[in-house]
């Protein structure tokens, strides 16, 4: 059980980061918030901070008042004890988790890494793929938390040359949807032509277009992805871009909508009409005789018919 007591302050390791599990720039963790003395674990004659709140910054007293653990009592279970605080809470990231994966295997071997899959809600398979989260800057870090990204897509990015091509994109905040598919696009191509990551991003020059001035971020990012998926799919990309040129020279009335699938999957389009009297039957009616080649056309390009086809 946990005690208040005076310790000599000299003897508080204040560097030792062995409990400090939260990932940076996530905020303090939840315990932080409610205590108001350090929490220290003993160990030999040295004091270790569990939490610390409270504890004077530079030089102290000599005698201080903290919360402390009860002797002998094991590395991991005090972990637990401040861990648990933050799962119940919610507020226990991904990242969070590799870094205490990190911490255990550090300070606490042997541990039991099935009951510690347990405590944290994570399969014993992913235990070496939280592991690698670490390895990720902290800028990933922040953008993934921010964002709210699933584990399964912030593997996406597991490689390092991937996180350093893509990096400065982060400046611009941009949408995960966005940068995964460019990241995916980039991967594909890579493999294709049997290439580096960094490889094809030269050869692409992919640079250019990051370093372009007259873009704005999310306008590179869009850029750099469009140049790929025309690099890594000419065919669907020709399709679409005579798709969007098509749709925009027909000039739709106001009380006209077309949607046409981008990706090819779905056959036809889809023509919806709002129409609020006789009159506007007639008009949309006479609009769609006058425009039936383009009609056609567009339907020929989502069948996949290339120009000499038509």
């Amino acid at each position: 059980m946990k005690q208040v007591q005076k310790v000599r302050y000299k003897e508080i390791e204040k560097e030792d980061r062995r409990f400090f599990f939260k990932a940076p720039g996530t905020g303090g963790g939840t315990a932080e918030k409610w205590s108001p003395l350090p929490l220290l674990w003993r160990e030999g004659r040295k004091w270790i901070p569990v939490l610390a709140g409270g504890l004077p910054s530079g030089g102290g007293p000599e005698l201080t008042y903290a919360v402390t653990y009860p002797e002998n009592i094991p590395y991991e279970e005090v972990l637990w004890d401040i861990v648990r605080i933050e799962k119940t809470a919610g507020r226990l990231n991904i990242f969070d988790i590799a870094h205490i994966i990190v911490l255990l295997e550090k300070h606490a071997d042997p541990h039991c890494r099935d009951r510690w899959c347990r405590r944290m809600g994570i399969g014993v398979p992913q235990w070496e793929d939280y592991r690698l989260l670490q390895s990720y800057d902290t800028r990933w870090k922040r953008y993934f938390i921010q964002k709210h990204v699933p584990m399964k897509r912030v593997l996406v990015f597991r490689e390092a040359e991937l996180r350093e091509l893509f990096g400065p994109l982060l400046d611009g905040n941009p949408g995960i949807n966005m940068l995964e598919s460019a990241a995916l696009l980039l991967q594909e191509a890579a493999r294709r032509d049997a290439c580096g990551l960094a490889e094809y991003w030269g050869k692409a020059e992919l640079d250019k277009l990051l370093r372009d001035k007259g873009l704005r971020p999310a306008e590179r990012l869009q850029e750099i992805r469009m140049h790929l998926y025309r690099e890594r799919y000419p065919v669907i990309a020709e399709h679409r871009r005579r798709l969007q040129e098509t749709l925009s020279s027909l000039k739709l009335p106001e009380n006209l909508h077309i949607d046409a699938d981008p990706l090819f999957e779905r056959p036809g389009v889809i023509l919806r009409a709002d129409m609020e009297d006789r009159e506007a039957v007639d008009r949309t009616a006479a609009w769609i005789n006058g425009h039936r080649n383009a009609l056609k056309t567009l339907m020929d390009i989502q069948e996949g018919k290339q120009r000499d086809e038509e």
